[in-house]
């Protein structure tokens, strides 16, 4: 049965002496086999920036990668990772 509920992927940006940095551009890319979908964001005032989307025709219990790419006054920060969505209940 295909996934159709929503996540949210969250990142914070901070400079060196890890003070939030306000209007950063984020852009979070979503990775499901056969699939790839890029969401740009803004970093808020506390260095917050979130992207809430759809996951569609996926199975429970399968990986869905991610990657946040912050970007700021020509620098630049990744990161990577990846989440299992689950059925309500908490079973694949």
């Amino acid at each position: 049965r295909p996934n159709v509920e929503k996540q949210v992927l969250k990142a914070w940006v901070y400079d060196q002496a890890k003070l939030p940095v306000s209007g950063a551009t984020v852009i979070f890319t979503v990775g499901a086999p056969g699939s790839e979908t890029k969401y740009v964001t803004v970093t808020d005032f506390s260095g917050f920036a979130a992207a809430e989307f759809t996951v569609k025709s996926f199975v429970y219990g399968n990986f869905i990668l991610y990657r946040a790419d912050a970007s700021y006054g020509g620098l630049t920060a990744s990161a990577s990772k990846a989440f299992v969505p689950w059925q309500s209940g908490g079973q694949p």
